[in-house]
């Protein structure tokens, strides 16, 4: 009976590692820490968002229609960009269906469509918020996640059922063959359970990702996808009523909201720049809202007002001013002031260190401006080679400056074997996204 054991025990070890080797996340996903998420927590409870727009079922189709149309060729080209080829047309979803179910939901499934049900049509705020879950949607297509979870739950349901009979046997060497296949179906249905819930919220945080980068390659905002999480966690908390489903059913195997809406807002911020511009930074809410935030004890509210003493945006500039509310935003873990205190203090090395951080944490400008820091030699020892795997990381995940960088690398042959193909490549997709750089350089090249 021990060798029977130790013979299972093997088995669940090999079946386990076989779990594991599932396949991980094709897109670099931002590293997020506990401020961070503790942040994206005090967002949920105070981001605005508009009412659900309740449109009448025989709208629904044709209005899911021009969401998807909308967005379609920017999922072709992230695509494309992602996979480094050039057309995605066979992995990327023709159609998606209207479900006539009130369930506020949207999946996709194994056969590569895209299913979105009545309920959540009536319950997005705009056909923008649509556009983003057909976005995510459409991410797990081409990512082939269906397939992916479907194979790790089958894996789990093994396990666990390989588990429990080791469980069983270990209490009961001579149980009846009536409880082992009870210990075993028990096993594998919640060995199937913790395989699902344990590999999508991975799953989830790249389709956000992989829709940020749509909806921005769109010219759709991409914080159209913190409306749609802060809607999911408002509606989750409230009564359904009449057995309707909330949002919370939308992604009910999805990492938690506020770890979801930390790891966006770090895309955000990586897609936006590491010095975002003013128009960004101020967004709707206007100075007056935000210095009552930040004296309130809003950290990004005593960011917002660090930044506008520091460029006398809506007030006189005064450096000091501006140093004392980065401070405050950085004591309480805002991602971004520590850089922003030490950029007004002029503390070059400091600034040189947090931008090296930022970059190993993902995000796409500091990845980007730590590549220009390499290629030549600003703070740090020149490394060519080097500069070309951080513009490489950027340029990869569609920052369209770390693109023309690497183009500009692989024109002059520097840090990297000369090509100009592939010079053109990466000129030609930076210049798609409308980089001026770019577009001139792509002209240079090509006459």
């Amino acid at each position: 009976m021990l060798h029977l054991i130790k013979r299972i025990g093997l088995l669940a070890v090999f079946l386990g590692v076989l779990a594991g080797c599932a396949g991980g996340a094709v897109m670099e996903l931002p590293v997020v820490s506990r401020d961070d998420i503790r942040q994206a927590r005090h967002e949920l409870q105070r981001h605005p968002i508009s009412p659900p727009q309740g449109m009448r079922d025989g709208e629904m189709l044709s209005r899911l229609g021009v969401a998807w149309q909308g967005i379609q060729a920017a999922v072709l080209d992230v695509c494309a960009m992602v996979f480094m080829q050039d057309s995605c047309a066979a992995t990327v979803p023709d159609h998606v269906y209207l479900s006539p179910e009130d369930d506020v939901n949207a999946y996709a499934n194994q056969k590569g469509e895209i299913v979105v049900f009545k309920g959540l049509m009536q319950a997005a705020g705009n056909e923008d918020e649509i556009a983003a879950v057909l976005a995510h949607e459409a991410a797990h297509v081409i990512f082939g996640h269906p397939q992916r979870a479907s194979s790790n739950a089958t894996v789990g349901s093994v396990l666990g059922a390989v588990v429990s009979g080791i469980l069983l046997l270990a209490i009961d060497p001579y149980a009846h063959p009536d409880t082992v296949e009870d210990w075993v179906n028990l096993g594998g249905t919640a060995g199937e359970s913790i395989a699902i819930s344990r590999y999508n919220p991975e799953m989830e945080l790249e389709a956000d990702l992989f829709a940020l980068q749509v909806l921005h390659r769109a010219g759709k905002p991409a914080d159209t996808l913190v409306d749609v999480v802060v809607r999911m966690q408002r509606q989750g908390r409230a009564s359904t009523g009449g057995g309707g489903m909330s949002w919370a059913s939308y992604l009910n195997t999805h990492p938690a909201n506020d770890a979801r809406l930390a790891s966006i807002r770090a895309t955000l911020n990586s897609l936006r720049g590491v010095l975002p511009s003013g128009s960004v930074l101020i967004g709707n809410a206007g100075a007056a809202q935000h210095r009552k935030l930040a004296k309130q004890g809003d950290p990004q509210g005593q960011f917002i007002m660090g930044w506008m003493y520091a460029n006398g945006m809506g007030v006189k500039l005064d450096n000091d001013k501006a140093a004392k509310w980065f401070r405050l935003a950085a004591e309480q873990g805002h991602p971004a002031a520590p850089l922003y205190l030490a950029w007004i203090q002029k503390n070059r090395p400091k600034i040189q260190h947090i931008i090296a951080q930022l970059a190993e944490a993902g995000n796409m400008a500091a990845q980007s401006d730590y590549g220009l820091m390499l290629q030549h030699g600003w703070g740090v020892a020149k490394n060519p080679e080097l500069a070309v795997y951080w513009y490489h990381r950027a340029a990869r995940r569609g920052y369209a400056t770390a693109q023309n960088n690497l183009g500009e690398m692989y024109r002059n042959g520097d840090g990297v074997r000369q090509d100009n193909g592939e010079a053109l490549k990466w000129y030609r997709m930076a210049a798609e996204q409308g980089h001026e750089l770019a577009k001139r350089n792509l002209q240079l090249l090509e006459h």
